[in-house]
């Protein structure tokens, strides 16, 4: 079971309407088959499953308005038959990581040199992805510069750092 959230489909989409689901509640579907529509700022798209499986439950509902990762629906692998309970739990779940990666990921305006620790890293624009790695490898995003949308700084731009970090420790020994 997993949760459907809305995607980004262009660089500067932040949110999105949804227009149409163009499956019910119960129906199977496939890699490919249309899903949902989807209105944003500049253009409306039907979105394609790049998963199967079988829709549970919409969350959103024609006309609501979502931020990009905003939870869609619940959507059930292959045959199973979870009860309301476990699809309760996995959608606290994943409010509860939505929040956690708003909390980090806030826009913040450029801070002065010398008014912001360099500790502090809700002030880096990073991917959550780019934060978990960058912790299990010793970076400090802070020195980073991003490649991603809006200068967020990626996964591979963390992996770059670090890779640079420990070339320049082995040319040093």
């Amino acid at each position: 079971m997993y949760v459907l959230r809305l995607q980004r489909l262009g660089q500067t989409m932040e949110e999105g309407t949804i227009v149409a689901w163009l499956i019910e509640e119960g129906a199977v579907f496939n890699v490919g088959d249309e899903i949902y529509e989807v209105a944003t700022e500049k253009a409306s798209v039907v979105v394609e499953a790049t998963r199967g499986g079988r829709l549970l439950r919409q969350i959103a509902k024609a006309d609501d308005l979502l931020p990009v990762g905003g939870i869609l629906a619940v959507i059930a692998e292959n045959d199973e038959q979870p009860d309301s309970a476990a699809i309760d739990a996995l959608l606290a779940q994943s409010a509860a990581t939505i929040a956690e990666d708003e909390a980090q990921e806030a826009p913040v305006e450029p801070a002065a040199e010398d008014s912001a620790p360099k500790s502090e890293p809700a002030k880096v624009a990073a991917l959550p992805a780019a934060r978990r790695l960058a912790a299990e490898l010793g970076v400090a995003l802070d020195t980073l510069k991003g490649t991603g949308p809006e200068g967020s700084i990626t996964v591979a731009d963390v992996r770059r750092a670090s890779e640079s970090a420990a070339s320049s420790s082995a040319d040093g020994v």
